[in-house]
């Protein structure tokens, strides 16, 4: 169980004083969420681009913000669970449920011609 929300509010404020931000972008189902990194040097036309890695699902979600929207958001099928990600040295490395542990590197040119296709998976 996870307890309950008034484990996240200060005791002694009134319910008028809570204030939440509305979410930028909602997956519905969930994908159960576990982390995202920004990506800085994997790619230059990934640059700033957001890789979330979801619990539920087989894939990362590779998603693209502007001015604090989302406005692309494209799964990317790896056929393992996803315990973590990081991005190193222009390289991508995902540990999997397996303890498997997957390089994404940006060596083919076609990246160019397309950006949001993954094109090498060792």
């Amino acid at each position: 169980m996870y307890g309950s929300f008034r484990e996240y509010v200060d005791r002694t404020s009134k319910a008028s004083d809570i204030k939440f931000t509305d979410p930028v972008f909602c997956f519905i189902p969930s994908v159960a969420a576990t982390s995202l990194i920004e990506i800085e040097s994997f790619n230059k036309k990934w640059k700033g681009d957001l890789l979330m890695e979801p619990l539920k699902a087989m894939s990362l979600f590779l998603i693209k913000c502007i001015e604090g929207r989302v406005v692309y958001s494209e799964p990317i099928d790896l056929g393992y669970r996803i315990r973590d990600v990081k991005e190193v040295n222009q390289k991508i490395f995902i540990l999997t449920d397996q303890s498997s542990l997957l390089e994404i590197s940006d060596v083919d040119s076609k990246i160019n011609k397309n950006p949001y296709q993954l094109l090498k998976l060792n």
